[in-house]
Parts: C-alpha cells; sequence; structure tokens
C-alpha cells in the first residue's frame, strides 16, 4: 500500500499500560510498517473511535480552532497525536507526532471492541502516552512516509 501525499491517514497504537492512542499523519507523517496492508481495518476502526460514549474529560495540550475532534477522542478515553510539521516553519520541525489532547481516565486495550483491538498492531512497550508529550516513532520502529 502507498498512502498518498497530503492524504490524512490516521493509526492507533497502544503504550505499556494499554492505552490507545490514535495518531494523525497530517498527510505527511511517518506510519510505522506493521500496519501497511491493513489500512481498511485501521480506517474502520479509527472511525468506530468517533461513535463511543463519553466517559470522562479531555484536557486540551494546545490551542486549536476547532478542537472537537480532539475532544471528542479524548472523552471517550483516547489519547490523540498528531503530525504538526506542515503548521511548522522547516526550522521549527520536531519530526515528531505531538500530543494533542488526553483522556482524563484513559481506556485500555480491554476495554474496546474487537474491531477496534484487531487494528491496534503498532506497540510502544517502553513509553507512557500520558506522559509522553511528543513521540518520535521513525526513531522507534521502522516507517513508511507517504509518497
Amino acid at each position: 500500500m502507498a498512502l498518498n501525499n497530503y492524504e490524512d491517514f490516521e493509526w492507533l497504537g497502544v503504550d505499556c499500560e494499554g492505552h490507545i492512542a490514535r495518531f494523525t499523519n497530517a498527510g505527511s507523517g511517518p506510519v510505522p510498517n506493521e500496519i501497511m496492508g491493513i489500512e481498511q481495518v485501521v480506517r474502520t476502526a479509527t472511525s468506530a473511535l468517533g461513535g463511543l460514549p463519553q466517559i470522562c474529560d479531555a484536557e486540551m495540550m494546545v490551542t486549536l480552532p476547532n478542537p472537537a475532534d480532539f475532544t471528542k477522542l479524548s472523552g471517550a478515553g483516547f489519547f490523540g497525536y498528531d503530525w504538526d510539521d506542515p503548521y511548522r516553519s522547516k526550522a521549527e520541525n520536531t519530526g515528531q507526532y505531538s500530543l494533542i489532547s488526553r483522556p482524563l481516565r484513559p481506556r485500555v486495550i480491554s476495554e474496546v471492541s474487537a474491531d477496534i483491538e484487531k487494528a491496534v498492531f503498532v506497540k510502544f512497550p517502553d513509553l507512557k502516552f500520558g506522559s509522553e508529550t511528543s513521540i518520535d516513532v521513525a526513531s522507534i520502529m521502522s516507517c513508511m512516509a507517504p509518497g
């Protein structure tokens, strides 16, 4: 599978505590090779996140013009990371996904449906999403960039 430049692609990861995060690549961020070939499974699962009930308040880590997507995501118990380099000057690029929102009561993987669980292929056994304000995914695992 090849991702197109400028096509927003969302994928899911799980940390050492079983918490789930959605990563949004903003059309240009790296995507782990582990999920290549199962893009439809991942798209179905990330879409399903939007239909889950709100279980807690969300904490926004940055100010966005329209934070509704991230507040809804984290209100349902998931961490939200975004590739925000496209919005920075080249000198300010970090090459990392930034934490945008976090739930006040994170869900664990055992609390989600099988459709969502089977799309969580990317494991971060040494990270805790609540403690990581940015993640350099490409330095942790093999990735591909859109293009």
